[in-house]
């Protein structure tokens, strides 16, 4: 990936993948489009779990997997 993308999060790299490539087949455009839908379930769910937990250990262990998917 070029260094404009780099640092961007994972759902920056997916779009910028959509925008950026006029090649792509509609299977490959869908299935982009999944992960994308995927990537916002888990997000969500990652969320949930940390404002849920109780456990000081599963919440930094959340939070650290929030921060590598985020970017």
């Amino acid at each position: 990936m070029t260094k404009e993308i780099e640092k961007k999060s994972v759902m920056d790299k997916i779009d910028w993948l959509l925008s950026h490539n006029k090649n792509y087949t509609n299977e490959q455009y869908h299935t982009l489009d999944e992960l994308r839908e995927q990537l916002t379930t888990l997000y969500d769910a990652l969320d949930f779990a940390q404002e849920k937990l109780s456990n000081e250990v599963v919440k930094c262990f959340i939070k650290q997997i929030n921060n590598i998917l985020k970017g």
